[in-house]
């Protein structure tokens, strides 16, 4: 039991630290960092199983923890809509960029096909 209060503790940083650089512009107009999503997911899952197994525990470092979770779960779903649209509009860009590059290598592979053509001519 005592093992995990000090986890759940680490959880609540992790979560406040991103919270807390999600909520600077810079970092979104940089573009949504993959990595910080995933980060963040692994948390909450984390967190998850932490709590199940030691919700009902009546410790009140327990519970002032879990209520400080509570809290950081509430900001996040505030923050929840802006990397939806950050999410959305990296997604776009990483499409555009593919097709960019699929157009690059159709152009590569038909310049190749039109100078060995006239390589024979």
């Amino acid at each position: 039991m005592g093992q995990s209060l000090p986890e759940l503790q680490a959880i609540n940083e992790r979560l406040r630290d991103f919270l807390d650089w999600i909520g600077e512009v810079p970092n979104l107009e940089e573009g949504l960092d993959g990595s910080k999503v995933a980060e963040l997911l692994s948390t909450v899952l984390q967190a998850g199983e932490c709590l199940r197994v030691h919700a009902a525990v009546p410790d009140p470092e327990w519970q002032q923890e879990i209520l400080a979770y509570r809290k950081n779960l509430e900001r996040l779903r505030g923050v929840l809509p802006l990397l939806e649209v950050q999410l959305r509009t990296e997604r776009a860009r990483l499409e555009s960029e593919r097709n960019h590059l699929e157009a690059a290598s159709e152009w590569v592979i038909s310049s190749r096909q039109t100078l060995r053509l006239d390589h024979f001519r």
